[in-house]
């Protein structure tokens, strides 16, 4: 392995921003860890900044037209947390847009160093992550992963179909334990069509067992599991938003929805043995 870590827009100013799912706090903790993972390893690792500045004004369009300047040059937006700050020797890339790629600095580091993989966190998902990953893909990179939990948007439904389209195409998305584990020495986790087929196969299994349980003995497992899932709903509804970007709060509601439905099948099938 000759990876590269590529940490993206994680300023101060996006980190503030309203609605960032997960929050500013979890993901900034997980991107700290993941940094520190690949600092141990020696991976290089470079920080890909916006940066605006009012003497030079090359904002995008979009921002010129609502009149925002965001990581401009010099505040303390500009600047990441503490614990996210770069070290000497790494590689900090100015981008006024939504690409890290756009000057040509991380492609010379690119092929300077042939990364495999590259490794990508920051916010957010559905724009500057996915500008460097499809930016990434199209120079041919071996493989790219994504970060998952050191990684968020505040558009949660535009991440949830960025990651779906970025998964079908140019990178795996992987949890920072599963990132550390494989930078230390150990072997990644197996590929998606391999974990998916085993999935498969396990369903299958079950739902013969499954089958034959009577009624009562199912609509029981039925009121059960509504019973565990109900004292689990803010946990759960938090891995949705890390590993979907489905808001908190929906996550909440379906959880308790999922409750519900259970126990609305298990009245039925009991009734139905009557």
């Amino acid at each position: 392995m000759r990876p590269l870590l590529l940490l993206v827009d994680l300023q101060r100013d996006y980190l503030d921003s309203a609605g960032l799912e997960p929050a500013a706090g979890p993901v900034v903790e997980r991107a700290a860890t993941l940094l520190r993972s690949c600092r141990e390893a020696n991976v290089p690792v470079a920080h890909a900044w916006t940066t605006v500045s009012r003497s030079d004004d090359r904002r995008m369009p979009h921002w010129r037209r609502e009149d925002r300047w965001l990581c401009e040059e010099g505040t303390p937006g500009h600047e990441p947390p503490p614990e996210l700050l770069p070290q000497p020797g790494e590689r900090v890339i100015h981008k006024t847009g939504f690409s890290a790629f756009e000057d040509g600095e991380l492609d010379a580091l690119i092929d300077e160093i042939g990364p495999d993989p590259l490794i990508v966190a920051g916010v957010h998902l559905h724009a500057c992550v996915r500008q460097a990953v499809l930016d990434a893909y199209q120079r041919r990179a071996n493989q790219i992963w994504v970060a998952a939990d050191a990684t968020a948007s505040d558009d949660p439904v535009h991440a949830a179909i960025t990651r779906r389209y970025l998964e079908r195409r140019a990178a795996r998305f992987l949890s920072v334990d599963e990132v550390a584990s494989a930078v230390a020495g150990n072997a990644p986790p197996a590929a998606n069509g391999n974990i998916a087929q085993g999935a498969a196969l396990r369903s299958r299994e079950a739902l013969s067992a499954w089958q034959d349980r009577g009624l009562a003995e199912r609509a029981g497992a039925l009121e059960e599991l509504a019973s565990r899932l109900e004292p689990c709903a803010d946990e759960l509804a938090e891995e949705m938003a890390v590993t979907l970007g489905k808001p908190i709060r929906y996550g909440r509601v379906e959880v308790q929805r999922a409750a519900e439905m259970l126990r609305a099948v298990a009245t039925r099938a009991l009734a139905s043995d009557d």
